[in-house]
């Protein structure tokens, strides 16, 4: 709840992966839930670093 109250947040996968490409403003934390597949993981953890 920190973060959601913290600032802006998004949800869902389209929207992370673009806000991860633009990078603008910087993302502080990414979380995914237990059951992500693996290809959308790799996908995000790919474009976080």
């Amino acid at each position: 709840m920190i973060l959601a109250r913290s600032g802006k947040t998004l949800l869902g996968y389209n929207s992370v992966v673009r806000a991860l490409k633009r990078s603008t403003p910087k993302i502080k934390a990414v979380i995914l839930a237990e059951n992500t597949p693996e290809d959308k993981k790799k996908t995000i953890v790919y474009y976080a670093r």
